[in-house]
């Protein structure tokens, strides 16, 4: 017994003592057996009128409200309560109802809606102070009941669509699909289904053709001042040379080949989940990861409500691999070379090149096939490659690099960190070349505009690089066009050297002297590749022997024919894989061939000896003989005249042809001797010398400009001459 100021929960006052409640009875605030508040699984009881006493719940309900049998929370874990009824079930309905997801309560969907699916925010039930229990309303809808339609938004269901929607019963989920943008009202999604127009649609046609007469003339008032400028510019001298060719900084190319297609446009956040593998791979620029389209799960309105998602439409895997730019690259050059490699999908296509899916444009990332390693870490590490898989594997590099070639692009960065592979169910291994983003396109009539300065060599690239790419870089100047062909056919050589004989090229050699010896006529070892191949098919070895030193000469000559293409599908027997241990014989490397080089130092201590047996090579090739991956691998010669190309002797140095020096200035002739006689009163001598002045006033314009655009100022300058002459009357 003890004295106190108040009784505590669970007593009551009584004159001079606290008298204990009732049992089950957690708060009496007056007479015992009146309880105020019961414990938890009780509840006040309504059968005793002259006492508020608890009572147990049903079995069934940890807590209850009201009466026994109507439960605020179910005893059974695994049971599900019905907030409506109080009832504790197996599992939610179907209809009308969904699962919350942080507990064990179907919440109710809203108003008309038949199925919804409630999303991670939801927010939990709580009991009110008076013990009833309060669920939040599921708020977005997936399928509303009949004959009601879903909002775009998908956050209530409508008997009639609103203003700029119409009703779509025939969806899979019938929904209020948007009018076209012209259109007011609508009874479909196209411009001719529109049954009012829309009042922005009319201001818009109207500033349209203001904006169109307005621009044109002053169109013709940029002209005149253009033509006056360059006769400014051409009385004070003619300008320098750039360092970059015409050809290769045409920005109206640059534009056709980044039209990127829209349909391929993805959004990294809502379309992809990054599966928390970490990095496939990094670099300086961009990194690679893994991810999962979610585009079509559940939780996605838009795939449910229109029945496709990103993997329909991009006809992609569930698992793919991302590479993103780093924010701290992304710089217009790396934005731009990222826009190249997505504007090569043309050849996606063909098995051996990587393909791409779709892009990002913010982040900017491509979303594209995912492989296991790359060619380097697969050829350099510890796993067994039989000489017929390597082979193989060269064969299908070789042929994606034969597909790039046939459309008239070359790759510009072929080595071997470059080739992606992947290990096949059945146990094959599948190859694909991949980092298109230097590649250029030579079948247009100019090439891409994005990759003109000189060449960059970095550590690993050089080991590839051919010496006139070298002499490039030294003299930091654009590689001539004529010369991308050889230089992948020679990087494709030091691929298939690293292939078949399982070993880095110029291993530990800083960048300097493998530029040196390269350009002093050295190569790899081809005992090192014609060694393993020797002791499978002495005939393989020998083509090996002599295909080689024509794919990588400085200057290429004539080869066997089908030489390369045979030498890679010559069937060779399984014997495992063969890695021999020995030593550069060019004298770039004093290490073991087989050790990883995987990166070249430029102060790495190396004995250097560039005095072979052989004369050294020249360090360029001639145009004529310029290789294409075609004639390499399934013609009698690797080179490819300069004519295969846009790139003729008939052209100036501008990239002009007479052709269309002569149709350009005939075709302005034509034009001004009709607009002279409409608009002029003179006669034959009028028309001569309108014709003949405009003549000489194109060749004066094309002095500076390209034949059309020098004739369309000229025959702008014309109009507004005869315009002044006729008014002037």
């Amino acid at each position: 017994m003890s004295c106190v100021a108040s009784c505590p929960i669970g007593y009551t006052r009584s004159s001079t003592e606290c008298v204990k409640c009732a049992a089950r009875c957690a708060s009496c605030p007056g007479p015992a057996n009146a309880c105020a508040q019961c414990e938890r699984g009780w509840l006040m009881s309504s059968t005793h009128a002259d006492a508020a006493l608890c009572q147990p719940c049903a079995p069934e309900c940890a807590t209850c409200h009201e009466h026994a049998s109507r439960c605020t929370s179910c005893a059974d874990g695994a049971h599900w309560l019905l907030p409506d009824t109080g009832e504790c079930a197996s599992g939610c309905p179907s209809l009308r109802q969904a699962p919350s997801p942080r507990e064990q309560v179907c919440l109710a969907c809203s108003r008309h809606c038949e199925a919804c699916a409630p999303g991670g925010g939801m927010p939990a039930c709580t009991i009110l102070p008076g013990g009833a229990l309060s669920c939040p309303t599921v708020p977005s809808c997936l399928r509303c009941e009949a004959p009601y339609l879903l909002l775009e938004d998908g956050t209530s269901c409508v008997s009639a669509c609103p203003a700029g929607f119409f009703d779509d019963h025939e969806a899979a989920v019938p929904v209020c699909g948007p009018c076209h943008s012209s259109c007011a009202t609508c009874m479909g999604p196209g411009k001719t289904d529109c049954l009012t127009n829309s009042p922005e649609a009319s201001r818009r046609m109207h500033l349209a053709v203001g904006l169109g007469v307005g621009l044109s003339l002053l169109l013709l008032l940029v002209l005149l001042l253009l033509a006056l400028c360059l006769l400014r510019r051409f009385r004070q001298g003619a300008p320098k040379d750039s360092d970059v060719p015409d050809e290769n900084a045409t920005v109206l190319n640059t534009i056709v080949e980044l039209s990127l297609p829209g349909a391929a446009l993805v959004t990294l956040a809502t379309e992809f989940l990054a599966l928390g593998e970490g990095e496939l791979g990094s670099g300086t620029q961009a990194s690679v990861f893994a991810a999962r389209a979610i585009g079509t799960g559940a939780s996605v309105f838009a795939a449910r409500a229109i029945g496709t998602g990103v993997m329909t439409r991009l006809g992609c895997p569930e698992t793919v691999a991302i590479k993103q730019l780093q924010a701290s690259s992304a710089t217009p050059l790396h934005v731009s070379l990222l826009q190249n490699e997505i504007a090569l999908m043309l050849l996606r296509d063909q098995a051996n090149i990587v393909r791409i899916y779709g892009y990002s444009d913010q982040p900017p990332a491509i979303v594209m096939e995912r492989f296991d390693t790359d060619l380097a870490g697969l050829l350099h590490s510890e796993v067994e490659l039989s000489l017929r898989v390597r082979l193989d594997l060269a064969t299908q590099w070789a042929a994606g690099l034969e597909a790039m070639h046939a459309s008239g692009i070359v790759h510009c960065d072929l080595k071997s960190v470059n080739v992606l592979v992947a290990l096949k169910p059945d146990g094959a291994w599948h190859a694909a070349l991949g980092d298109l983003g230097v590649s250029r396109n030579l079948h247009t009539d100019r090439a891409s505009a994005l990759v003109s300065a000189g060449p960059e060599l970095n550590a690993l690239t050089v080991l590839y690089a051919a010496p006139e790419l070298m002499e490039a870089f030294r003299a930091r100047r654009s590689l001539d066009a004529a010369l991308y062909f050889p230089a992948d056919i020679y990087a494709a050589a030091i691929l298939l050297w690293e292939c078949v004989a399982r070993a880095k090229p110029w291993p530990g050699a800083p960048v300097d002297r493998v530029i040196a010896c390269v350009l002093h006529g050295d190569r790899p070892d081809l005992e090192l590749a014609t060694g393993p191949v020797a002791q499978a098919s002495p005939a393989l070895a020998q083509n090996l022997a002599d295909a080689l030193p024509l794919l990588w000469a400085a200057e290429p000559a004539p080869e066997p024919d089908d030489m390369v293409f045979r030498l890679l599908h010559l069937g060779v027997p399984d014997r495992g894989p063969s890695t021999p241990d020995g030593h550069t014989r060019a004298g770039c490397a004093d290490q073991p061939a087989n050790q990883a080089a995987s990166s070249v130092s430029e102060t790495s201590p190396v004995l250097v000896d560039c005095s072979p047996a052989r004369p050294p090579a020249q360090a360029s090739r001639s145009p004529s003989s310029s290789p294409s991956l075609e004639s390499a691998f399934t013609g009698p010669t690797r080179g490819r005249s300069p004519s295969a190309f846009p790139f003729d002797g008939t052209s100036s140095p501008r990239g002009r042809n007479w052709r269309v020096h002569l149709v350009s200035h005939l075709g302005a002739a034509t034009i001004r001797v009709l607009f002279s006689r409409i608009s002029s009163r003179g006669g034959g001598s009028a028309l001569r010398q309108t014709v003949i002045l405009g003549f000489l006033l194109d060749c004066f314009l094309s002095s500076a400009l390209p034949p059309p655009i020098s004739n369309l100022a000229g025959l702008a300058i014309h109009a507004l001459f005869m315009l002044f002459r006729r008014f002037s009357r």
